[in-house]
């Protein structure tokens, strides 16, 4: 059984009262010890910040473990529903596809990739790390948050 541990995470108030964590804060969770998932297991967590309360996937896989946003980006069903098989996770109500190691859909349906958290690994514990901003997306695409687009006439003959 996981037991849950507090972990600070960064707050910008020093009055407890009015503590806001700010939205490029970065939030640190236990989730587990490393000996509670076994290889080809997940399970469902929660991430409750002052701004934000969402599900993760922890997902152990080949000694490593991956975190992801919990539900399928088809129809946000829950994804610990679904089959874990080799290094895909697939999900139970239509079947997209996602590979473990990265998030991206490799079945559809499904339009978008897996959000991908950071896992450590401190002390035999599961600590699960994230920015508050990236906490509750649904998808993630593969177009960086920077691209700029130029966009010029084109006139075809």
């Amino acid at each position: 059984m996981c037991s849950r541990k507090s972990i600070p995470t960064a707050i910008t108030s020093d009055d407890d009262r009015n503590a806001v964590v700010a939205k490029d804060e970065q939030i640190r969770q236990h989730l587990c010890s490393v000996n509670d998932l076994h290889n080809g297991q997940m399970k469902e967590f929660e991430i409750k910040t002052v701004l934000v309360t969402t599900s993760i996937l922890l997902i152990r896989q080949n000694d490593k473990f991956y975190a992801y946003s919990s539900k399928c980006c088809h129809y946000k069903l829950p994804l610990v529903k679904g089959s874990l098989i080799n290094n895909h996770l697939r999900c139970f109500a239509h079947g997209a596809c996602f590979r473990v190691d990265t998030g991206d859909i490799e079945d559809h349906p499904g339009h978008g990739h897996l959000p991908k958290y950071d896992v450590e690994i401190v002390d035999n514990q599961v600590i699960f790390v994230a920015k508050v901003k990236d906490l509750g997306k649904l998808e993630r695409s593969k177009i960086p948050d920077n691209l700029v687009i130029e966009a010029k006439p084109v006139v075809a003959i």
